[in-house]
C-alpha cells in the first residue's frame, strides 16, 4: 500500500510568524515542497544545480544571502 503524506500549507507572506527553517530565506523552505516550473530548455536544472552548489559550499546565493542565515 502506498504511503500517504499530509500537506500542510505554509504562509510565505508571514514566515516570521512561525518557526519555519529556510534553505534559502523566503525562497526555499526546509521540510516543505518547492516546485520549479518552466518550459523545457530555460535553465531549471542549471539553476537548481547552482543553488545546490552554493548550499554545499556555503557560498552566497544569487541575492547575496548565505545558506543557513535567516535574514
Amino acid at each position: 500500500m502506498a504511503k500517504v503524506f499530509k500537506v500542510k500549507p505554509v504562509d510565505l507572506n508571514n514566515p516570521d510568524g512561525g518557526t519555519q527553517e529556510w534553505l534559502w530565506y523566503r525562497r526555499i523552505p526546509i521540510g516543505q515542497v518547492t516546485m520549479v516550473a518552466g518550459t523545457g530548455g530555460v535553465g531549471k536544472t542549471k539553476a537548481l544545480a547552482s543553488i545546490l552548489t552554493s548550499w554545499l559550499k556555503q557560498e552566497e546565493f544569487p541575492d547575496g544571502i548565505h545558506p543557513g542565515i535567516d535574514k
